[in-house]
């Protein structure tokens, strides 16, 4: 079992701090680091075998900038030394910025941690027109997207057409001007280089790429790399989205083939909600569970 302190990113309010905040706020940052320690140390009371913790979700800091990756690592070493304050034995998960991608992970020097006893997590929704596709909270350049095949041949030669067809239809029915150009160029983009691509696959790789080559450039075994989060989206609260079961299973079944290929363990978000494998927002029970199905997918 994995305890995930899961902040997220809120407004800029003071009644709603989130990932953001306690990465720029110096003061939120020091209570978040007496969390950490806190339930690191309550952890205690289980094997360290068996429950590991997860000190951050998705650091928003800029891996590329030198000096937001400057302070994104003096900020994972604080919460590591925190957590293993309390807690000299549990296994701690630790990640990079740029949202805990791949390439956030390749930003990070594990040198001054020096913790045989840890997890080095990346999540990877590539590429993300596909796996956010309808997702209100994504911005305007995934909101209007329906019916994006995984892979985009999955629903026949001319599925992706229709859908990038209907897709910039809505776009242009819900935006204009500079926002409207923006997403249809967004569209357009993604799907010419879905086009050119041999393999879809060649889509998915370079994560599973960048995180092994920092792996080995480190000395870390692969079995210490976890694909903390990947999935894709079913349906969105409010909204008409219903993306086909079908879509969901080759897209998972393709990650979780580059994950264990590299050697990497992985995590599917999410049980319910608009990734949800088992249930929808209220908790119900979808009526053919997508995880049955992934299961079996799996054991084929």
């Amino acid at each position: 079992v994995i305890v995930d302190l899961h902040t997220i990113p809120r407004g800029t309010g003071d009644d709603y701090v989130g990932t953001t905040q306690l990465q720029t706020d110096p003061e939120a940052f020091d209570r978040y680091v007496d969390l950490v320690a806190r339930i690191s140390g309550d952890l205690s009371r289980w094997p360290a075998s068996m429950v590991a913790l997860e000190v951050i979700n998705e650091p928003t800091l800029n891996c590329h900038d030198t000096g937001e990756q400057a302070r994104w690592q003096a900020k994972l070493e604080r919460l590591h030394g925190a957590a293993r304050a309390t807690n000299r034995n549990i296994t701690l998960v630790l990640t990079g910025a740029c949202w805990g991608s791949a390439e956030g992970l390749a930003a990070v020097d594990p040198g001054p941690i020096d913790d045989a006893n840890t997890l080095w997590s990346f999540h990877g929704y590539e590429p993300f027109y596909v796996t956010h596709q309808g997702a209100t909270w994504g911005g305007d350049i995934v909101a209007h997207l329906r019916g994006i095949p995984w892979p985009p041949d999955a629903g026949g030669a001319a599925a992706l057409d229709a859908a990038a067809a209907d897709s910039a239809a809505r776009i242009r029915a819900a935006l204009s001007g500079h926002a409207e150009r923006r997403t249809l160029t967004y569209l357009d983009d993604s799907v010419r280089e879905m086009r050119a691509m041999e393999d879809s696959a060649d889509a998915l790789a370079p994560m599973f790429a960048t995180a092994a080559e920092w792996a080995d450039t480190h000395g870390i075994a692969r079995d210490r790399i976890f694909m903390g989060e990947f999935g894709m989206i079913g349906r969105e609260w409010g909204t008409d989205l219903d993306v086909p079961a079908q879509y969901r299973l080759n897209y998972m079944r393709a990650m979780i083939g580059q994950a264990e290929a590299h050697g990497f363990s992985w995590s599917v978000w999410s049980v319910g909600g608009a990734f949800g494998l088992m249930q929808g927002y209220a908790g119900e029970r979808l009526d053919l569970p997508l995880y049955d199905q992934l299961i079996w997918t799996l054991t084929d």
